[in-house]
């Protein structure tokens, strides 16, 4: 818990300082456009200083990246966040030097002056850029969870083994049930259809209450996705697929189709 108020309120102090680097930024744009000489070289001062204040803000983004919990820093949004971090920094040093190389003199032209200030337009947007990943990360409702000390589960990018094996094993044991192990379709049929009520039943239950749900997903929670929690879970899906192929097919079809997503799909998700 301790950890995670340390996250969030660096969150907090990234997004202000980031806040105030743009507003300082504005001040470096209006001396940038300024002709005189007292004004060139109050630019060059500044520019010093907007250059630290940048590598301080990206070496704190970095660090909160790198002290994100595992199973938050496995997540699209902290995938996307690195990027546009990478992507920022990268430009924003570009700019940077660019407009330090041009300082020569004790003035700077019209046009030598438009362009420092085009530069410092970029560096904003720039900022402006990274701050949106940074907001959507404070109020992104897994953090909220890690907040709320609630585990998490795995997202799509991640493997489940036990989900895996389970998928095939249910698959691969549907398919001896179907095929040999000697039962008549219509026992095995009549057995489906109740699994698939029983996969029904639960989730009604899920959506009419929330604690159910919540002790549901944590007793599944090796064989459940992050985004199953408040949708409709994949093995119902499944299983009703399932149903329909058997109740809608010959019996070799309904073999065929165990068989291929029973196994193909595990092996499919592992590449």
């Amino acid at each position: 818990m301790a950890a995670t108020l340390v996250i969030q309120s660096r969150l907090l102090e990234i997004d202000e300082e980031l806040h105030a680097y743009m507003l300082r930024l504005e001040d470096s744009i209006r001396l940038a456009g300024e002709s005189s000489s007292e004004a060139y070289f109050r630019f060059k001062e500044r520019i010093s200083e907007r250059l630290g204040e940048w590598q301080g803000i990206t070496l704190r983004a970095r660090a909160l990246l790198s002290g994100l919990p595992r199973e938050l820093g496995r997540r699209n949004i902290a995938r996307e966040l690195q990027a546009v971090l990478d992507n920022c920094e990268l430009s924003v040093r570009r700019w940077y030097g660019q407009i330090s190389l041009s300082f020569e003199g004790a003035t700077a032209s019209a046009a030598l002056r438009e362009e420092w200030v085009g530069c410092l337009h970029k560096i904003r947007s720039a900022a402006v850029q990274l701050a949106s990943p940074l907001r959507s990360l404070q109020s992104h409702p897994l953090l909220h969870r890690f907040f709320e000390g609630k585990g998490v589960m795995a997202s799509r990018t991640q493997l489940q083994w036990p989900r895996k094996a389970f998928h095939t094993f249910a698959g691969l044991f549907g398919l001896w049930l179907y095929g040999y192990s000697g039962l008549g379709e219509s026992a095995v049929i009549a057995l489906l259809a109740l699994c698939f009520s029983g996969a029904v039943f639960t989730e009604i239950l899920r959506r009419i209450s929330p604690a159910a749900n919540q002790k549901i997903c944590e007793k599944l929670r090796l064989i459940t996705r992050e985004r199953e929690r408040n949708k409709i879970s994949s093995a119902t899906w499944f299983m009703g697929a399932v149903l329909a192929v058997f109740l809608i097919f010959p019996k070799p079809t309904g073999i065929l189709v165990l068989y291929y997503t029973s196994v193909g799909d595990t092996v499919a998700g592992i590449v």
